[in-house]
């Protein structure tokens, strides 16, 4: 067979002798087989005849062929896929000037898959689906330059500050009656996974609906809720504002212990003369519900902090202005969908197909690093590397714990650090985990010196790993997450067609609403059976289920929601209504 062209790609291996007219053809030819199997290529080598300097050999592999080569001369070591697989191809120049196949290994030792064959760097460009989103987007920027006069968006204030990242968002209505209410219908759906934590904005009325339904449950004000009201609460002090939020800052992050908050806040109140300010006392009222000095044992897993409100700000400002009408946002919502989803296909893949490069002998890297996420191992591969800048001394002991003061050098500032080897309960001042969601290098080198060398599971948050959306074999995963947005598409037109036709009579009308409740039942029942039957595994030792997230009803309630959930139980609510 004289193959000078690459067709649609052969779906298996070469069966029969093939001959292509150059060496860059036969890579093609490869490259096409790869991507219908599922895996990336690269060139292996090649040889050139020291007469006529023309080439004569070659070889292809899969880009996981060979194994990493260690060094420590590299500054930043890049993640290597390559894990000793042998799967290649040999092709050779005959006399006559035609390449042909001289050796073909077929036989893989990971796991391919043909869905995610796109994500490789040698077929990036050539998924249709992908193009497709691409154009579209240009179609949407070129009409937003047309109206606007230029691409730059600007950012959103109320709407999209506190949109959920995955459209999972009820509605909450001021006062005690209707968050009873929609707390109630909460725990009825789920009776044996209340929320971890709940974040709402600074008021009242929400404790007590959490108390009476969820008294296990920790109740905290979202840290950035409470800062963003300062330039509208205390406008009048403007002539002492930077002074002010200098030393306010150093209060709420820098006091380590109950006692040095107070004193500092007092501090606060004279200086400014706040002393009468109604809304600064609540915040010292309420100081146990925000301050992260008074936040122990409980992970926010960053919802609470200012850069999360950014982040979605600047995915949104790809797609969307302030004055963006809600008709041209929903126009645009497909694709901002199809994009979240790509992201989340992208890093799933990265996940699985790169190991982060661990840049010291440390266990608790070496744990984390085929755990965490490649964002987050990152993240907590600073804190692991800057446990060498931190010095210990016992501060005091008693019975059940011991209390570390650790000096770091790289910020001058020292910690206090309380360890509790029966419980295997660590918490440290500068409250990393709390506010991040991973233990930090003060935490890191306590549980070092005390003998212990890996991270207890109860510190490694779910949402952090590779397994967080997890409940079935991660080809089968990454396989949904392209046909889910055509299943969300395919149900939505559906949908439209039953409104019509149930809306012509009261009774098509009660027809279609009594379908439209069993099939929601009937989801929801599959769903929560699902995640049931699920065990997922942390460092070999199992966790405990998430809250179920019913997405069915998110989806139905995205555009007004107030309250976010995510799979560590944390729900986040903002008591005043949303406008768009």
């Amino acid at each position: 067979m004289d193959v000078n062209a690459v067709p649609d790609g052969p779906k298996s291996e070469p069966e029969e002798p093939i001959e292509f007219d150059s060496n860059d053809l036969a890579y093609e030819y490869y490259k096409e087989y790869a991507k219908s199997v599922g895996f990336g290529t690269a060139k292996l080598s090649s040889r050139r005849s020291r007469s006529s300097k023309e080439f004569i050999d070659a070889k292809f592999s899969c880009i996981r062929y060979g194994n990493k080569q260690q060094s420590n001369d590299a500054i930043n070591p890049r993640p290597s896929p390559k894990i000793g697989c042998k799967a290649s191809m040999h092709v050779k120049r005959k006399s006559d000037g035609k390449w042909y196949i001289h050796s073909f290994v077929k036989e893989h030792n990971h796991e391919l898959i043909p869905s995610q064959s796109h994500f490789f760097r040698s077929h990036r460009g050539s998924d249709p689906h992908k193009a497709d989103a691409k154009a579209r987007r240009k179609t949407i920027l070129a009409s937003m330059s047309k109206q606007y006069g230029v691409y730059q968006c600007n950012g959103l204030d109320n709407f999209i500050r506190n949109q959920n990242d995955r459209g999972r968002s009820l509605t909450l209505e001021e006062g005690d009656a209707q968050l009873l209410e929609h707390f109630v219908t909460m725990q009825e759906e789920n009776p044996n996974r209340a929320p971890n934590v709940i974040l709402s904005d600074q008021g009242n009325y929400l404790e007590a609906a959490i108390a009476s339904v969820f008294p296990d449950t920790r109740h905290c004000y979202c840290l950035w809720y409470v800062l963003e009201k300062f330039s509208s609460q205390l406008d009048y002090m403007n002539p002492w504002h930077d002074t002010f939020i200098a030393k306010f800052d150093k209060c709420i992050h820098k006091s380590w212990t109950e006692e040095q908050f107070d004193k500092r806040w007092m501090k606060l109140v004279n200086k400014f003369n706040l002393g009468e300010d109604t809304w600064f006392q609540s915040l010292y009222q309420d100081r146990r519900l925000w301050a992260p000095t008074f936040i122990k044992n409980v992970s926010l897993a960053g919802l609470s902090t200012r850069s999360r409100s950014e982040s979605l700000n600047s995915f949104f400002d790809k797609y969307i202005q302030v004055d963006t009408s809600l008709r041209v946002f929903l126009e645009r919502y497909k694709v901002i969908v199809e994009d979240m989803y790509e992201e989340q296909a992208k890093a799933d893949f990265d996940a699985w197909h790169d190991t982060p490069e661990v840049k010291s002998p440390s266990p608790f890297e070496k744990q984390l690093s085929s755990v965490y996420t490649h964002v987050i191992f990152k993240k907590f591969q600073v804190e692991v590397l800057g446990a060498a800048a931190c010095h210990l001394k016992i501060e005091k002991e008693d019975s059940s714990s011991i209390t570390y003061v650790v000096k770091d050098f790289e910020t001058n500032q020292d910690y206090m650090v309380e360890w509790n080897e029966t419980q295997l309960d660590i918490c440290c001042s500068c409250r990393s985990f709390e506010f991040k969601g991973y233990l930090c290098r003060h935490a890191i080198v306590v549980l070092q010196m005390s003998g212990v060398f890996t991270i207890p599971v109860k510190y490694v948050l779910q949402r952090w790993t590779n397994v967080a959306a997890s409940r079935i074999p991660l080809s089968e995963k990454l396989e949904n997450v392209q046909t889910k947005i055509r299943r969300l598409n395919d149900l939505c037109r559906r949908a439209i067609i039953v409104g019509e036709e149930g809306s012509i009579s009261q009774e098509s009308y009660k027809i279609a609403l009594d379908a439209i409740k069993d099939a929601m039942m009937q989801c929801s029942n599959v769903n929560n059976s699902a995640e049931k039957e699920e065990e997922q595994v942390v460092i070999g030792v199992p966790v405990e289920p998430m809250p179920h997230l019913n997405v069915n009803k998110g989806v139905n309630k995205a555009a007004s929601g107030k309250e976010k959930s995510n799979n560590d139980g944390i729900a986040v609510t903002k008591d005043k209504k949303r406008k768009l």
